[in-house]
């Protein structure tokens, strides 16, 4: 297999198009309403508070509730390349680890973002799991799962973030680490997170926006077309 990097320049100069791809992390979709901290049961996503800060630029946010980093895969030519994006944003993984039944990988992952790279576009890698085991204890998702299943699901956690920021330092991919700020060395920060225990709130997707604007902002300083 071929070995890619991020392209040294950004495509499209000054007009760029930025494209999402993820799971409910990204997506805040209705099915998790009822847990939502907004009149209107939906909240704004960190992708599209990106959006709202650079206006300059057109931003699609093609994360889906539920996904997994194949199914993501699956519908990246559609969703994702056919775009023709300057920018993409892999923001999934999480979904990978509820399988307790086989070994976690990244390998869709890395997939998507070599595609990505043989066609010059840029990849930002976002991480949000709180990777703690407070976090697997508390989560409504594992509720029914057995001592057993919850030290697995937070050992595939664990093991799937490892593995993507070692791949994302041999290939010159920023990765975006919200997990560390959710789930630091002191507590797990249930204030970012919704009644579930699992997805980000309002105040979470601004948080997550924050950290994704920083390296975005770095990017486009050191990436763009002069």
């Amino acid at each position: 297999m071929a070995e890619y990097r991020n392209p040294q320049k950004l495509k499209h100069g000054n007009n760029l198009t930025i494209v999402t791809t993820g799971d409910s992390s990204a997506a805040a979709t209705p099915a998790y309403g009822h847990y939502a901290d907004t009149d209107d049961g939906r909240m704004t996503p960190w992708p599209e508070l990106l959006a709202q800060r650079y206006t300059s630029h057109k931003f699609y946010n093609r994360a889906v509730n539920g996904d997994t980093f194949e199914m993501m895969r699956d519908r990246f030519y559609r969703d994702v390349l056919s775009l023709d994006p300057d920018i993409v944003i892999i923001a999934g993984g999480g979904n990978n680890c509820w399988d307790t039944s086989k070994p976690v990988t990244g390998v869709a992952g890395i997939d998507m973002a070599n595609q990505c790279m043989a066609n010059g576009i840029y990849v930002l890698d976002v991480m949000y799991m709180p990777i703690s085991r407070e976090w697997v204890e508390r989560m409504s998702h594992t509720a029914a799962a057995s001592p057993e299943q919850k030290d697995k699901i937070w050992q595939n956690a664990y093991t799937m973030q490892a593995a993507v920021v070692e791949w994302c330092k041999g290939h010159e991919i920023p990765a975006v680490n919200a997990s560390g700020v959710f789930a630091d060395r002191q507590r797990l920060h249930t204030e970012w997170l919704r009644r579930d225990i699992m997805h980000p709130n309002q105040a979470g997707y601004r948080v997550i926006c924050d950290l994704v604007a920083k390296q975005f902002s770095k990017v486009l300083r050191e990436r763009r077309r002069r």
